[in-house]
């Protein structure tokens, strides 16, 4: 089964003093897992920080020094994101309920990589894309639109509708309509909402890519 780099996120970044997290980091690069497994059971619990529950969740749904335990991880993951609202906890957890979870649940793990994309994470998307086989948006060439007569309101709302049609407008077509017919803030609103409704349209297919998905 494929293994999304994603999945494999944990986090040894830190540079805290704690005596827990430098052995259980030094133990992890000389790959003894029982070890490291031990020490970040302690960091966990005498020193809790995101980082720790996010690599105590990545040891128990890797089985690294331990059973392989996916409802330990899903909880370690969700204490990192309900005490520390950890993005990089949302996103291996995401993949946890796709990849991991028995029955897999498409529908939560989608949510929880669709929210936590942001300017810092756009690859999640490219991964989703990736892993489900899915390329790009749905473009149309450009065409002929009725707006020489149109107050900006009218504008803004008629490439609303545009847009709300699969397959009418690709993202360049948007471009240049906000940059023709509407000022800076409208031309911001009608992109947004073409970003928005694009994520839309990719999430539904993923989500049926995934609940027809073969493993």
């Amino acid at each position: 089964m494929k293994k999304s780099v994603i999945t494999l996120s944990i986090i040894f970044l830190v540079t805290a003093c704690s005596s827990n997290t430098e052995l259980a980091f030094q133990y992890y690069k000389e790959k003894n897992y029982p070890k490291a497994f031990n020490y970040y059971v302690k960091a966990a619990e005498t020193e809790p920080n995101s980082h720790n529950h996010i690599n105590l969740g990545y040891f128990y749904q890797n089985g690294l020094g331990t059973e392989k335990n996916i409802e330990l991880a899903e909880y370690w993951y969700k204490q990192a994101i309900r005490k520390y609202n950890a993005n990089l906890a949302r996103i291996n957890l995401g993949w946890l309920y796709i990849q991991d979870k028995s029955p897999r649940d498409c529908s939560t793990g989608l949510n929880y990589l669709f929210n936590s994309i942001n300017p810092n994470t756009q690859y999640i998307l490219d991964d989703l894309k990736d892993y489900f086989g899915f390329n790009g948006f749905y473009p149309l060439k450009p065409t002929n639109l009725p707006f020489g007569n149109m107050t900006q309101g009218e504008q803004l709302a008629y490439a609303g509708i545009l847009m709300g049609k699969v397959g009418l407008g690709s993202f360049q077509d948007i471009q240049y309509l906000t940059s023709q017919y509407a000022t800076q803030n409208h031309a911001n609103a009608i992109e947004n909402q073409y970003i928005e409704q694009q994520n839309q349209k990719i999430y539904q297919h993923l989500l049926t890519q995934c609940q027809n998905k073969v493993w």
